[in-house]
């Protein structure tokens, strides 16, 4: 407990300071200090599924009919949380639900934070009162539960890596997408990490066959407003210009592809970050927010609130950020930037939008930090690969660069 003493405090610091504004100007107008459209009553998200109970009760299946949410919203998520109506849960919890929420995500940063000097520290904090963070808080919604337990899965893959898999897996029966976090299982040899990727694989697959009508349901009708992901911005252009729009796709998807193509050919440099990654926890939880941004952004519209997930990578950037090596500095820093500016566009947006033109800059800004954060983290991402990985990858590269093709 000592060794996260720091982080401990400062969370604790920016509770009060969050209570504190809650009691002398009020709920609503403190959240709009950082320019965070609420919703009321609070914590809207969680009241999908408490409501929910009261649909449940009374025949109506809350995932295609939610008559009793105050905003007569359909569940958007898997049927597994309907457990929670038979112990009882209905829409009188939702306060000690959201307060829960908040609080297992609270514990998931302390977890991942043993030893953290004071830069790291202040730059967690930062992100954690950033608006993007304090949106997901006010929301009271689950994406906060899928930090923490991605965290203990990060936390547990070195000394208990049946645990990790497990609670990854049950992120992915709660909330699908924790499922990419199975990147971190890249952190065990090789043949345990084929073991347990065969089998949560199997398991994923299973669990969605049996559900598929639910995940189709889910799966649907997203804004993207204040949500990252390749498909965002092609689909906004849509939105102004059919046209326009789909060369944005295809600039998007090209432009994704040759991104990837840089990242794999890090698999060919010498030295890799594998070699100098310090803490062993932040290198791990690292490898677990990677991978689930980039299993976001790659599939799909996500909204703003799975930035979270970047907060598990901070430690291990900042450790980077002051290597020697150039290249990795460099890209470590301007993603720590990125990660910033995209968690406090909120309120960077606001007052862009007060100058001329502001709109268009705020609405670039945005997207080509998302795509750095991309692009940065992918590069990162495959250039730490375990060597297995990475021989693999050069050997099967060299079989088809070799392969005489006008001989087939």
């Amino acid at each position: 407990m000592k060794s996260r003493v720091k982080i401990i405090v400062a969370i604790c610091l920016g509770a009060i300071l969050i209570v504190s504004l809650f009691f002398f100007f009020g709920y609503d107008r403190t959240w709009k200090f950082w320019f965070i459209p609420t919703m009321s009553p609070h914590f809207a998200d969680l009241r999908t599924i408490t409501h929910g109970a009261e649909s449940y009760a009374n025949g109506y299946d809350p995932i295609v009919e939610n008559p009793y949410d105050p905003w007569q919203r359909g569940i958007r998520y898997p049927r597994a949380w309907y457990a929670l109506y038979h112990i009882g849960i209905n829409q009188n919890h939702t306060t000690i639900m959201g307060i829960g929420l908040i609080l297992l995500f609270l514990g998931g940063v302390c977890i991942i934070l043993p030893n953290a000097n004071n830069l790291t520290v202040t730059l967690v904090m930062a992100v954690l009162l950033s608006p993007a963070t304090l949106f997901c808080i006010e929301r009271g919604n689950t994406d906060l539960l899928m930090f923490f337990l991605v965290a203990i899965s990060a936390f547990t893959i070195n000394q208990h890596s049946k645990f990790s898999v497990f609670s990854v897996f049950l992120g992915y029966i709660l909330k699908i997408y924790p499922i990419y976090g199975i990147g971190v299982f890249l952190r065990l040899e090789r043949v345990i990490f084929v073991r347990y990727l065969i089998t949560v694989l199997f398991l994923a697959i299973l669990y969605g066959a049996i559900f598929i009508s639910d995940f189709i349901l889910i799966s649907t009708n997203f804004s993207t407003n204040l949500s990252f992901g390749l498909n965002v911005l092609w689909m906004t252009a849509v939105d102004v210009n059919p046209s326009i729009g789909f060369i944005v796709r295809i600039f998007s998807y090209v432009l994704a592809l040759i991104l990837i193509i840089i990242a794999i050919s890090s698999f060919y440099r010498e030295e890799s970050p594998e070699t100098n990654i310090g803490n062993r926890i932040y290198f791990d939880s690292f490898v677990a927010g990677t991978s689930i941004f980039l299993g976001t952004f790659l599939f799909g519209i996500s909204y703003d609130y799975k930035l979270i997930f970047l907060i598990l990578t901070l430690p291990q950037l900042i450790f980077w950020s002051k290597s020697t090596n150039q290249l990795l500095s460099g890209i470590s820093k301007l993603t720590i930037f990125s990660i910033l500016v995209s968690m406090w566009y909120l309120l960077i947006a606001h007052y862009l939008r007060l100058q001329p033109n502001g709109i268009y800059f705020s609405f670039a800004l945005k997207h080509t930090c998302n795509w750095i954060l991309f692009a940065g983290l992918l590069y990162l991402f495959l250039w730490s690969m375990p060597t297995w990985i990475k021989l693999s990858t050069k050997n099967l590269l060299s079989r088809v660069s070799n392969f005489d093709w006008r001989a087939s």
